[in-house]
């Protein structure tokens, strides 16, 4: 079978696993799986320059479709910008399909241009590496039968091309679609698993869920308001709005503060926000510690004793359903709430009543975006449980890189919404190729604090008196990004009195809006 064919089975095999979209960066080595993905008729095609840009993009459209996207590129150094969001991908069980092409294996080290080594470039932050060749199709489709059992993470397909690139008939016709569907949703527990959890259970006084980042559930949060364990964590759990939850940022986490220490810790999503929880809870170690999850497992507290592979949804719907007792949490619910701090190191950031502002003022059908570093600590200060919104945030590695990438691709994939992106000067102008694409969705707003720099370093160092120093942590800079806006054709709005805030977000529909406070 010629190298095209190959290509165009791997093509039909994933979309007939349910991939609907293909991010495409221009090339020429790359364009027999061009041809193959944009005759697909299932498959919407999206061309972005910036690998790193598209990269991100889809991310944020797996994140919204909970479809993994197909990523296209060329050879060589091309191949390298996929790795931030594959790293961020393989950190949030976010699936991708990355389809690299590649030189023939005799040009690498050759002196022949875009040709660097690519096979198995992206370990191990992809669950499966293949490379095309002549004869190992039929293993390649294996591959991919097996990872969409359970695709949570990336994968990688390197394809080497020799000349010619180009197929002498462009015309692809594919059969027609057939929809492969799986079984992988494993929805209960195993009884022996159940019954050892609920024996240790019944043993403890103190039990506490701690959240960490993980994508809007309503069912989750159903099951979750029936018991009556505290919760622990962060606005990026999208758990805030339920009835026992509790902003990790309004805690004081003094490790002398024994009374709020567990017994029985169970922990489930990914990354947690609070360093200061995180300090607390692996100094003052729970008896038990269990997690629920299905992907990526971390032990921050290194306390962690047993893991229940499956999705949390469905494990306190089994321990609602089946009834299970434990400790009344009431008196430990109080003493949690009784520790609550008054005022966070950040609530004196310049910053924090816009941040507030701008929350009070988001529609019910909003979703909000956040950047890193300082906005999504001022915005876990002024989250309510009244709020409702989906939130996202680029928080499996905690980058600055991709959140406009990111956020593009989720309000690309959820037209009928409205998105907000809140995000530092910074991480704007370190992600501002994102605007550079003809597929700019009008549904999408961002709002840029600008503080001249990293305004974080401020906090978090301490204001370092040596000028030097703290301009090289903070980068400081005296610019805005008008030009940048104007460049790309996207309408833009500039504030620097605070006193105008509420009616500038009235009056703010589209585009970009720069709050610069310096």
């Amino acid at each position: 079978m010629n190298k095209f064919k190959q290509i165009q089975n791997i093509v039909e095999t994933v979309v007939n696993y349910g991939c609907r979209y293909a991010i495409i960066s221009p090339g020429s080595r790359n364009a027999p799986l061009i041809i193959a993905a944009a005759q697909h008729k299932k498959i919407k095609t999206i061309s972005i320059v910036d690998e790193r840009v598209a990269g991100f993009v889809g991310l944020g459209i797996t994140l919204q479709t909970k479809k993994p996207v197909i990523l296209i590129c060329t050879s060589g150094t091309a191949t390298l910008n996929y790795m931030p969001a594959i790293a961020e991908a393989y950190y949030t069980d976010t699936p991708l399909i990355i389809l690299t092409a590649d030189r023939p294996a005799i040009q690498i080290d050759n002196w022949y241009g875009q040709c660097i080594h690519q096979k198995n470039m992206y370990a191990p932050y992809t669950k499966i590496n293949k490379q095309l060749d002549d004869n190992n199709l039929d293993d390649i489709m294996k591959s991919i039968t097996n990872y969409f059992v359970n695709p949570i993470c990336p994968m990688h397909i390197n394809i080497p091309i020799d000349d010619p690139i180009y197929p002498k008939n462009i015309v692809i016709k594919y059969p027609s679609h057939k929809k492969i569907k799986l079984n992988i949703d494993k929805k209960t527990i195993d009884l022996k698993i159940l019954e050892n959890f609920k024996n240790k259970l019944q043993q403890v006084r103190k039990i506490l869920i701690i959240a960490g980042f993980m994508p809007k559930s309503k069912k989750l949060k159903k099951y979750l308001n029936f018991i009556e364990i505290p919760i622990i964590g962060d606005i990026t759990s999208n758990l805030s709005n339920c009835d026992n939850f509790i902003n990790s940022s309004t805690i004081d986490f003094n490790l002398e503060n024994k009374d709020i220490s567990a017994d029985f810790i169970i922990t489930i999503g990914n990354n947690l926000l609070s360093k200061s929880l995180l300090n607390y809870f692996k100094i003052n170690q729970a008896k038990h510690h269990y997690h629920i999850g299905e992907g990526q497992v971390g032990d921050p507290f290194q306390s962690l004793k047993e893991i229940i592979k499956i999705k949390p949804k469905y494990f306190f719907k089994t321990i609602q359903q089946q009834k299970i007792e434990y400790p009344r949490q009431q008196e430990y619910l109080k003493i949690l709430k009784n520790k609550t701090i008054f005022k966070n190191r950040f609530d004196g950031d310049n910053f924090s009543p816009i941040v507030k502002t701008i929350i009070q003022n988001l529609s019910g059908n909003s979703v909000l975006h956040l950047g890193n570093s300082t906005p999504i600590r001022l915005a876990n200060l002024h989250i309510k449980k009244s709020d409702n919104f989906k939130i996202f945030c680029n928080r499996g590695t905690s980058g600055i890189d991709g959140s406009i990438s990111t956020a593009i691709g989720i309000a690309m994939a959820d037209k009928k919404n409205e998105h907000t992106l809140i995000i530092g000067d910074l991480s704007f102008f370190y992600d501002n190729n994102a605007l550079w694409q003809n597929n700019y969705p009008n549904n999408l707003k961002i709002i840029i604090l600008n503080n001249d720099g990293g305004g974080i370093f401020n906090i978090i160092t301490n204001n370092i008196k040596n000028k030097k120093i703290n301009n090289l942590i903070k980068t400081a800079h005296k610019k805005n990004s008008s030009l940048i806006c104007s460049h790309h054709n996207i309408n833009y709005r500039k504030i620097t009195n605070k006193s105008n805030i509420k009616q500038e977000l009235i009056d703010f529909k589209k585009g970009v809006l720069e709050i610069i406070l310096q």
